[in-house]
């Protein structure tokens, strides 16, 4: 699994941010405006830091800096154009935003404030509880409905499975294990007249 890690930002937030005409901090936490202000500087940050992990220990040190010195940052030196092109940047390196709630809970901190880089793993422990061992010794862990999923096909090899959901809830990641079970099976195409498991991917946004 590539390095991946969230910032304590909202999507929605970061858009009326750089909607709105002037700027207004008042109802952002010490986190979001953090966050604000490393997006800002991630264009740059991305030139000279190609790590991701490089990237989240940058961050943890723009939260320890306090809130009234990223305040007058902001204030002083908000760029439209640079924060947009920080938050188009975050996917290409591992960067995921959070939720307001999740934003507003401060699970991904430290008691004394510090930042919390085992947070996303916690997360993905959460969303992925489910283990399981492929042929080539790698762990792989599963949501409940991908374990549903694989279930059904191990116990019925010759029906048709279907898969309907968001995108991102990982139905290409179960997909191509399930393909990959096929090829270890050494099952032949239908039309060789065979068992062939069929995954139906379909998403819907």
């Amino acid at each position: 699994m590539s390095y991946s890690w969230l910032l304590p930002v909202s999507t929605d937030v970061c858009g009326a941010v750089v909607s709105e005409p002037e700027l207004d901090l008042s109802q952002l936490s010490h986190s979001e405006i953090a966050a604000l202000v490393y997006l800002q500087n991630l264009p740059k940050l991305s030139q000279s830091i190609l790590l991701p992990d490089d990237l989240e220990k940058r961050f943890a040190r723009n939260i320890q800096i306090p809130l009234e010195e990223l305040q007058a940052y902001l204030k002083a030196r908000h760029d439209n154009s640079a924060l947009s092109q920080g938050v188009m940047l975050c996917a290409q390196y591992g960067i995921h935003f959070m939720d307001q709630k999740e934003v507003e809970s401060r699970r991904y901190l430290q008691p004394d404030g510090s930042w919390d880089f085992s947070y996303a793993q916690r997360l993905r422990n959460l969303a992925t509880p489910y283990q399981v061992v492929r042929h080539d010794g790698v762990l792989l862990h599963l949501s409940d409905s991908q374990r549903r999923i694989m279930d059904a096909e191990m116990a019925m090899p010759e029906e048709v499975i279907g898969s309907q959901s968001n995108a991102g809830t990982g139905k290409t990641t179960i997909l191509y294990e399930m393909v990959e079970r096929i090829a270890v099976r050494d099952l032949k195409p239908v039309n060789d007249g065979s068992n062939l498991t069929h995954l139906s991917a379909i998403s819907s946004v």
